[in-house]
């Protein structure tokens, strides 16, 4: 599908050039830092920080897919343990919201951009013949006669006019990009609830996994000012 291979290529821009592939990160950290650029280019310690443990101490990152970057002035936290500045973080599958199967962040160089990419091919629905409309407080999802594929686009609980889409076909879901801010998204992926993907059940479904998603980030995540 033209759309998805786009949004590939954006989140590939994403990675920060200066970074040759992903660094070794400390044997162990609490809290991970997605860093800030600064005028020279450079990633810098300072951004938005995610925990990488909970607030019992469950671990809640992959260490084999976390991506650190090699940035040698690290901050500490409270313990004195290194905050490690990544590039991406991806979650264990147990310690998800229930029914969503995984669940990543990433930086990018321009998420805002990369966000509208990843609406591009909901809103291309939009003026197709035949195409049906669910529409809620929060959301507007499209369907058709076929069935085959729901796409919703639904409020941010992040940034009130970044575009939030999820896409599903066959009971299968992906939310390419949700914004945190303006350099770092969050993507998922989930199966509806046995609901048929055309149905108003199927759109609700798509607006309650978003936000429980936000529900268990939101203890999780300092963002930088």
């Amino acid at each position: 599908m033209p759309g998805t291979f786009k949004i590939v290529g954006l989140i590939l821009l994403g990675v920060w050039a200066g970074a040759a592939g992903a660094s070794t990160c400390p044997e162990f950290f609490r809290f991970v830092d997605f860093g800030q650029t600064g005028r020279d280019g450079f990633v810098y310690r300072g951004g938005s920080f995610f925990r990488a443990e909970g607030l019992d101490g469950t671990p809640l990152l992959s260490r084999q897919r976390t991506q650190c970057l090699p940035v040698t002035d690290l901050g500490k936290d409270g313990r004195g343990n290194p905050i490690p500045v990544v590039q991406s973080i991806h979650y264990n599958p147990e310690v998800l919201p229930a029914g969503i199967e995984a669940m990543s962040v990433s930086s990018f160089t321009n998420a805002i951009a990369a966000a509208e990419e990843s609406a591009e091919r909901h809103r291309t629905r939009l003026n197709q013949p035949g195409i049906k409309t669910l529409r809620g407080d929060n959301y507007l999802c499209l369907t058709d006669d076929t069935k085959a594929l729901l796409s919703c686009q639904v409020a941010s609980p992040y940034a009130e006019n970044a575009a939030l889409v999820a896409y599903c076909e066959g009971g299968h879901c992906r939310m390419p990009l949700m914004l945190v801010d303006k350099q770092i998204a969050v993507s998922a992926v989930w199966s509806l609830r046995g609901s048929d993907d055309s149905s108003d059940a199927g759109a609700a479904d798509v607006v309650d996994r978003i936000g429980g998603i936000h529900t268990f980030l939101s203890p999780l995540i300092s963002l930088s000012p």
